[in-house]
């Protein structure tokens, strides 16, 4: 019969214990980056007025929980919209959307409905022109 040495009744409970945790750190680190969460948008900054404001012309990729990384662009005046403030042409429409920002959280700018509502209503009123000039000249 074989012999138990001393040492072994130290070093076979550590390796119990220390198998198990050793795995779950490995998959813990396997499993960091594809379910990462950084939930905060590094264009934020701070406003003594009005509580925080995005940063103009600020470009920031963030991730919540169980989404796809997401990319915010800002334009010159710190807004979530391709299109910039300054004035607009005679004849522009310029919508307007109040309300809360939590249905837009963990959403691109691209996919916002504002973004697309804009880009659909332009499109519409541009048809409408369209078919008006040409009624008006027959």
């Amino acid at each position: 019969m074989a012999k138990i040495l001393r040492r072994d009744f130290f070093v076979l409970p550590v390796v119990f214990v220390m198998t198990p945790f050793i795995l779950l750190c490995m998959a813990e680190a396997a499993c960091y980056y594809p379910f990462y969460e950084q939930p905060v948008d590094s264009c934020i900054v701070p406003d003594p007025v009005v509580g925080h404001r995005a940063k103009p012309r600020c470009v920031a990729t963030y991730k919540v929980e169980d989404s796809p990384w997401i990319e915010n662009r800002y334009n010159d005046c710190g807004y979530r919209t391709a299109e910039s403030c300054g004035p607009k042409p005679a004849g522009t429409i310029r919508a307007a959307v109040i309300g809360s920002s939590i249905a837009t959280w963990s959403c691109p700018s691209r996919a916002t409905v504002t973004s697309c509502s804009t880009r659909v209503w332009m499109r519409d009123t541009s048809d409408c022109r369209r078919r008006r000039g040409s009624e008006g000249s027959n």
